[in-house]
């Protein structure tokens, strides 16, 4: 569970424009270079949802931050497109009393962005449009089960993916 940004989202009155890693309320246009992690190669804006009430949430995932892209080996692209992407608790804006401390469900990929190698030029950003717009499936039952309790993925195959949510 997340804390809840109540004393800068009181003192705005619009809401978030999106969530950063640490699930911080920006109110910016999304730009790689407003993540919380400086030292991302790789970031993503999603469309998630709260598990619970179903609440949409814009959010950053960046590959260095993604615990789950460590542990597995995969990419970020990888694990957006094959369902195994476990984004965690949703931002804490008190949508609902159970949702900050259920998972949420990531929806879409609605940017990806990759910071260019050293050549020509090293610490620029491109977007990488191949995925965007790309429905991220939800992770089953059991694929949730292996993460959460640690164990060794024996077939390494990504889960299933149901049909897209309405």
């Amino acid at each position: 569970m997340y804390r809840n940004y109540r004393d800068i989202t009181s003192l705005i009155p619009q809401s978030p424009t999106w969530f950063d890693e640490k699930r911080v309320p920006r109110y910016c246009d999304f730009h790689p270079d407003q993540a919380a992690n400086i030292y991302a190669k790789r970031a993503a804006l999603l469309l998630i949802t709260c598990q619970s009430c179903g609440h949409p949430f814009k959010v950053c995932v960046t590959a260095a931050t993604n615990q789950e892209t460590v542990r597995l080996g995969k990419s970020l692209a990888d694990e957006l497109q094959d369902g195994t992407l476990d984004y965690g608790d949703p931002p804490n804006i008190g949508c609902c009393s159970p949702g900050p401390s259920m998972n949420s469900i990531p929806r879409r990929v609605l940017e990806y962005w990759v910071r260019t190698p050293k050549m020509p030029v090293e610490g620029e950003w491109y977007r990488d449009e191949t995925i965007e717009g790309t429905y991220v499936p939800a992770l089953t039952e059991e694929w949730q089960k292996r993460m959460y309790r640690g164990e060794s993925d024996a077939d390494p195959a990504p889960p299933k993916s149901g049909q897209e949510p309405d």
